[in-house]
């Protein structure tokens, strides 16, 4: 028996149309709407979303943009607190060089007939962070030489440079002495020397190299003070944190015999012996310059480990042919004592510069004397 459907539960029917179809498509299309609908307000989702994230993004930028312009702001103000440290002054002194390129007077060339030329080698110890050129005591030590042989032309020449190892100095000797005609060779040596990176050098810091790399962008920026600031913080807080030894424990590594550094320090060392041989100098002159804030009587675990490289050191010195002076006695009595250059700056005060003067002219006088006779 056929079932009829009443009319009002039909769709309308186009013409040639068959009633399936009609209903077919007349049920699908209302759904194909809310497909299309569901997909749009997905788009739009997504559109807001990365619109958000940019936002966001210039958000973060800006603010940082304008922390470190506040930082290097604020930098640049406090510089303005301390004499200035710079390219062209040395904490207020003004940094002058001769056309050799040291911090030093003209030097005459060829040597004046009857000058005995005291060429002193060094780094920044040597140099006179924070100092006036007359409270070096390479100056300190002329004055000393002048009065005690009076009529007798001598000149002691600072050819020192900062952060230069011992490596760099015996090259300074080797390209300079042909020139200068020296008389004598001294070497102040600072506890870094053998070390031809910076004095807190590990090998660990290399699995930073990427953070530091970061930093030196910041130059390009003009922020060379936010650049250097970030570089200390850095430097204070991979060892304090372990990721990387204190300076000590990586400095200790440079003094076994058995590693490179050590062995190119000491292979420098004879070098320069060599040279001096080869001149028909004197015996040259080593003087490791102690310096430090404490008691050289009491010494405090830093002040041991200084004492024992400037050791290990002068019994180096000595095998390579060197006359070695130390300097323990004198700053063993002077008890506990502060001796920074300044505020700001760890580097030998005027008092550490008139003791190695005091000494290096103990030494000094009597080869003088010998070569008068």
């Amino acid at each position: 028996m056929a079932v009829r459907i009443p009319k009002h539960y039909l769709p309308p029917q186009d013409a040639g149309q068959a009633p399936h179809d009609g209903l077919r498509k007349g049920l699908g299309r209302p759904g194909g709407q809310r497909l299309q609908s569901h997909e749009h307000r997905g788009a739009m989702s997504r559109g807001k979303e990365l619109l958000f994230a940019c936002m966001a993004c210039m958000v973060v930028g800006a603010i940082l943009a304008g922390s470190l312009l506040l930082l290097e702001g604020t930098l640049r103000m406090l510089d303005l607190l301390h004499p200035p440290n710079d390219s062209y002054f040395t904490w207020g002194y003004p940094i002058h060089t001769n056309t050799l390129g040291f911090r030093e007077r003209a030097v005459t060339i060829p040597k004046p007939p009857g000058t005995f030329r005291i060429m002193v080698l060094g780094d920044s110890l040597t140099w006179g962070v924070g100092l006036p050129v007359g409270h070096r005591y390479t100056a300190l030590l002329e004055e000393r030489l002048k009065g005690v042989l009076q009529g007798r032309e001598i000149e002691v020449l600072n050819f020192s440079i900062p952060s230069g190892p011992t490596l760099q100095e015996r090259d300074i000797l080797v390209a300079a002495a042909p020139s200068v005609d020296p008389d004598l060779v001294v070497v102040g040596f600072s506890i870094n020397d053998p070390q031809p990176r910076s004095q807190d050098y590990a090998v660990e810091q290399q699995r930073y190299d990427w953070l530091y790399l970061s930093i030196r962008q910041l130059h390009r920026l003009h922020l060379e003070k936010t650049a250097r600031f970030l570089y200390l913080k850095v430097d204070q807080l991979l060892p304090e944190v372990g990721l990387v030894p204190q300076w000590p424990e990586a400095l200790d590594r440079t003094y076994d015999t058995s590693s490179p550094e050590w062995q190119a320090f000491t292979q420098a060392l004879v070098d320069i012996v060599q040279v001096t041989r080869v001149r028909q100098l004197p015996t040259p002159v080593f003087i490791p310059l102690l310096s430090f804030s404490g008691d050289y009587g009491k010494p405090d675990e830093l002040l041991k480990m200084v004492l024992k490289w400037s050791r290990q050191a002068e019994e180096a010195a000595r095998a390579a042919g060197f006359a070695a002076v130390s300097l323990e006695e004198d700053f063993i009595a002077e008890g506990y004592r502060s001796r920074w250059v300044n505020s700001w700056d760890t580097h030998p005060d005027a008092q550490c510069h008139e003791v190695y003067a005091r000494r290096l002219a103990e030494v000094i006088a009597p080869m003088l004397q010998d070569a008068r006779r």
